[in-house]
């Protein structure tokens, strides 16, 4: 089976209450993320994503355009949640997906997480 990467990007300075995050953060950020998409529960929804939080993931956008139910096409780059309610509607209907954190890399108020699976549901 073939590897997939999925990269996973957030905004994340603020909720650390500074505005530039380190990289124990950054680590934070992407592995809160993991375990969103890994082990999804909204109880875990709610207690790490923040009240305004919104997602736009191409990578996402790609697997959601290629689903096999009709629906409208999002545009690459638009959002791809855009609030924490349509992430967990969403993501509660969804079966988990087994990754591996590649690597982490960040800027004072992003995160880009890399996510490698083999997930046959993917």
């Amino acid at each position: 089976m073939t590897p997939l990467y999925v990269f996973a990007f957030a905004a994340a300075a603020f909720a650390f209450g500074h505005t530039c995050i380190n990289d124990w953060e950054a680590k934070e950020v992407g592995r809160n993320f993991g375990l969103l998409v890994s082990n999804y529960s909204n109880t875990l929804a709610e207690s790490i994503l923040a009240p305004g939080f919104t997602d736009q993931t191409d990578s996402v956008i790609t697997l959601i355009d290629s689903a096999a139910e009709p629906q409208v096409p999002l545009a690459l780059g638009s959002l791809t949640f855009p609030s924490k309610a349509a992430f967990m509607a969403l993501s509660s209907q969804q079966p988990s997906v087994p990754f591996q954190v590649v690597n982490t890399w960040h800027t004072c108020t992003e995160v880009s997480v890399p996510l490698l699976t083999w997930n046959p549901l993917i």
